[in-house]
């Protein structure tokens, strides 16, 4: 349908031109001259393009993505996954960013980090880094789609069951905080599909303070990270309050990339009430910061990913291990099942191999560079993850 789609929007396009042309009188060099132009900024013709362009390597990604069974632990233990907008590991580089990282340490000295958790095509956007870290596959094109453009993608990657839906399942809350709106490229589509269902953005978060506290927290189109925790402390208390486990997802924005911005201060909560909790740290994406990325290449930035237990212990690590095997976003969501006690040392779910088992990761497998070429351009890839097999 898309294909489709294009065709259509290009004769549009090219009609529209003409008969603009014939209404004004405009000569035919002029006519060709805006149809061009009318052409060169459109981003499905860039998308176009580049997909065009680039070589589709043989793959067989598409035959290697696996469902988890999910397995109930006696006691369930609520998933609290707060995603640090964009502060990737290399704000650990005391030479250039001095102690701003330090405060993660105490994390990882509680639980274990992950520090090649590497950024390959279809995980380094918002809604990406949520899809490849809760679902194991990444946020690959829709024929000409976008990639950054899934609002009319209401049907969203429905074959891929993702951590949500395996927990949903076991009777959990699901419950997500998020300062900018859900409407944005697809996020309403995703929660909506996988079982995410109290969600709280910029919107419906405003209901809930007054005009003076909202206006102290708006910046450009997003509240501050001081609201958004504030909100979740909100709905914690609520879900608490409550016999059934609970999962909850925590969106910041903060060091977002060159458009960043300073939130007020947060503060500490004992709120926790005794529950069994599995907490995840992680960067959603590498950060967006021009300079980041020409000081660094790709291939050698990697995510934050940090995993520590609040009144439990894993039984697959350590409380201070390091662990610096070569992964991918995709790579989160199994080595959380095997953490939390849903599944064994050697769990795989969707593209990912949990961290913990044995089985080789497919980016230590196949090489950086060779799996993120596998990644784009991949039909078939993306027609297994759309369900479009047809």
């Amino acid at each position: 349908p898309d294909y489709a789609g294009g065709v259509f929007l290009v004769t549009y396009v090219a009609f529209a031109a003409y008969a603009l042309a014939n209404l004004t009188g405009w000569h035919k060099t002029t006519y060709f001259s805006a149809t061009l132009a009318l052409f060169a900024v459109s981003p499905m013709l860039l998308f176009a393009i580049r997909y065009g362009t680039l070589e589709e390597i043989d793959s067989d990604l598409h035959a290697r993505i696996v469902t988890p069974v999910l397995v109930e632990p006696a006691q369930k233990p609520d998933i609290i996954i707060v995603y640090l907008e964009g502060i990737e590991r290399a704000f650990d580089l005391t030479a250039q960013f001095g102690d701003v990282f330090d405060p993660l340490h105490n994390y990882e000295n509680k639980g274990v980090s992950f520090t090649q958790v590497r950024q390959v095509h279809g995980t380094g956007w918002s809604l990406a880094g949520l899809v490849s870290t809760q679902c194991g596959v990444p946020l690959a094109s829709r024929g000409l789609r976008n990639i950054y453009d899934f609002d009319q993608e209401s049907d969203f990657l429905e074959p891929i069951h993702c951590l949500s839906d395996g927990l949903t399942e076991m009777g959990y809350q699901t419950k997500l905080v998020v300062g900018g709106s859900q409407d944005f490229g697809g996020f309403r589509h995703f929660f909506e599909t996988h079982n995410i269902d109290n969600v709280y953005d910029r919107p419906r978060i405003r209901t809930l303070y007054t005009e003076a506290e909202y206006d102290a927290a708006w910046m450009a189109h997003v509240v501050d990270d001081q609201m958004i925790f504030d909100t979740a402390i909100q709905l914690y208390d609520q879900g608490v309050a409550t016999d059934d486990p609970m999962m909850m997802i925590i969106e910041t924005y903060g060091p977002h990339g060159a458009a960043s911005v300073l939130s007020r201060s947060c503060t500490q909560t004992d709120s926790r009430k005794d529950r069994q909790t599995v907490v995840v740290l992680a960067s959603d994406h590498l950060n967006h910061d021009p300079v980041s990325k020409a000081s660094f290449r790709l291939s050698e930035r990697a995510n934050t990913v940090i995993f520590f237990g609040l009144g439990m212990d894993s039984t697959v690590v350590q409380p201070g291990t390091v662990i610096d095997r070569p992964a991918t976003m995709m790579d989160v969501y199994p080595s959380l099942l095997s953490f939390a006690g849903f599944g064994d040392a050697n769990a795989q779910a969707g593209l990912g191999r949990s961290l913990f088992g044995e089985a080789p990761t497919l980016i230590e497998e196949k090489g950086f560079a060779r799996f993120d070429a596998e990644i784009f351009p991949n039909p078939r890839l993306s027609r297994v993850i759309w369900g479009d097999l047809d």
